[in-house]
């Protein structure tokens, strides 16, 4: 297959689920696929900006017909560039010999695949990777009906998690037959090259890995850990926390006086991760709300039990009391108790570990997740 992915970020960008779409992608290629990327840029040409290993990337602007701010201008810009944009774009997936486009992560104005659709029968997917679906619901009547419009019109439409798949369908209402839970998928490999690079690391630590946003909860991975430090002096918390309110959890950090158990190493590049995961003593994943985060199968490959928050996909890829453990969201002394009851049984924080290495090899392999892809996108490019 000739595949196009249509995504707004590609490299550089720093998260579990963008390098789980580029792995995802490049294990497509492996298979004997054809990938291009379109990214979202400034140019009103199609134009080439490089190439990860064999994927060449392009960017390309597609303007939107509605802007809050300025209405009027939009739309008029939007119709001026309609029509040369559809050339330009049908022109590239005939020059390009494209079968199947897959709009990664969807935008508002990813509108334009779902046009050439309608006039020239070309093929497209939607895939939806979690935050993403945020997009159905926003208050803008004009980003909330693209992303419907363009879901119910395509061709197939894939989620990383149930939960996910029962959301989109909810919102979009009458989804297209071909829809499928593709889940994420781990590199197993990953785990075994542990960089030499060294971090000044505490000697036991719990971990939390999430950007500084409200919905991935650090402020409660915070709160808890406060209740555990005078009974478990010698135990740190290291976290990332890099994001909007990393300065916020600064304060709350020194208003709880902690600041000497707690270390934030902010963002941290893949290949140092595995060192990191690999002396944690156990993982906390303390979100308010979630689509399917890959830290829950990272955690696992190393062998790590995890304690997180009961919502959104999560439940899928932890089973209570099998692989770790699950607690409300938003729950600091549910969390908190979660936590004491690891620190003082070791052999169950081990016992859950070994548990989550088995449950992530047979459910969550990566070469699964991109021979589920590939298949879901040969259904599309073979139907009638």
């Amino acid at each position: 297959m000739n595949i196009l992915v249509v995504v707004p970020w590609y490299k550089p960008v720093v998260g579990g689920v963008a390098l789980a779409v580029e792995k995802k992608y490049k294990a497509l290629v492996k298979k004997g696929n054809s990938v291009i990327v379109l990214t979202a840029g400034d140019h009103n040409k199609i134009t080439y900006i490089g190439k990860d290993d064999d994927i060449p990337i392009y960017t390309f602007h597609q303007r939107f017909f509605y802007s809050k701010e300025h209405p009027l201008k939009a739309a008029i810009g939007c119709m001026i560039r309609l029509i040369p944009a559809l050339v330009l774009l049908n022109q590239f997936i005939k020059e390009k010999r494209i079968n199947i486009i897959v709009l990664e992560y969807p935008e508002a104005n990813d509108f334009y695949f779902m046009i050439l659709k309608w006039l020239n029968r070309i093929k497209y997917a939607v895939s939806f990777l979690g935050s993403d679906i945020n997009l159905i619901s926003d208050e803008d009547w004009a980003i909330r009906k693209s992303i419907i419009w363009q879901t119910r019109n395509a061709n197939g439409v894939s989620a990383v998690s149930q939960m996910l798949m029962k959301t989109i369908a909810k919102a979009v209402k009458r989804l297209p037959d071909n829809h499928q839970v593709i889940y994420l998928g781990v590199d197993p490999e990953w785990a075994t090259n542990v960089s030499g690079v060294e971090y000044d690391l505490p000697k036991k630590y719990i971990l939390t890995l999430a950007w500084a946003l409200p919905i991935k909860g650090p402020d409660i991975a915070i709160r808890a850990f406060a209740k555990l430090v005078n009974e478990y002096p010698d135990i740190h918390l290291v976290m990332t926390a890099s994001g909007p309110i990393e300065n916020e959890l600064g304060e709350l950090i020194k208003e709880l006086g902690i600041g000497d158990k707690v270390m934030r190493l902010g963002e941290i590049p893949l290949h140092h991760l595995p060192h990191i995961y690999q002396k944690a003593l156990f993982g906390v994943i303390p979100s308010r709300n979630e689509g399917f985060p890959v830290v829950s199968l990272e955690f696992q490959l190393f062998k790590k039990a995890i304690i997180a928050s009961n919502v959104g996909g999560l439940p899928e890829s932890i089973v209570d009391g099998f692989n770790g453990y699950l607690v409300p969201p938003g729950d600091v002394d549910a969390l908190a108790e979660k936590m004491k009851y690891l620190m003082d049984n070791p052999e169950v924080c081990r016992r859950l570990g070994e548990n989550g290495f088995d449950h992530v090899r047979s459910h969550f392999d990566q070469e699964m997740m991109a021979e589920n892809f590939q298949q879901f996108l040969k259904s599309i490019v073979n139907e009638r």
